[in-house]
């Protein structure tokens, strides 16, 4: 009977030993995600600009069929990455209305060239958030 003990108290033992190096793995994993990143964060002399402007993305802006149907408008805000050739690397919508206006959006920035931002005299990437107002026409029957 002892000896019924004894393996089942090395099979105990050995199962909670193998559940704690388990557990310190995931805990180095979660250290190393969450390891900071050696970019620095600074705030560019010069901004990046459109080329042609706002009325260059404006040209390139389709305003969507169902939005314009139920005269929906509002603002969408685009956050933007911008590299340093000043092509656009990819957007995330900050604050959207809905029905396409939010992926029209997307698509009239990414199809815009940008003049890249400086700093010190160097090109650098920048990160910008360009707001894009739809405007219903309101219709005179």
């Amino acid at each position: 009977m002892r000896i019924i003990y004894f393996f089942l108290l090395i099979a105990i033992i050995t199962c909670c030993s193998s559940e704690n190096t388990q557990i310190k793995e995931i805990e180095k994993k979660d250290t190393v995600l969450s390891a900071p990143t050696n970019h620095k964060k600074i705030t560019p002399d010069k901004m990046p600009v459109p080329i042609g402007g706002i009325e260059g993305i404006k040209s390139r802006l389709v305003y969507p069929y169902t939005a314009k149907h139920i005269r929906k408008g509002g603002k969408v805000i685009i956050k933007t990455y911008i590299d340093d050739y000043g092509d656009v690397q990819k957007t995330e919508i900050v604050q959207g209305i809905g029905y396409g206006c939010d992926e029209a959006a997307e698509k009239a920035i990414k199809g815009t060239k940008f003049i890249p931002g400086k700093h010190n005299g160097k090109y650098v990437k920048c990160i910008i958030s360009i707001p894009i107002l739809f405007q219903p026409v309101a219709y005179i029957y």
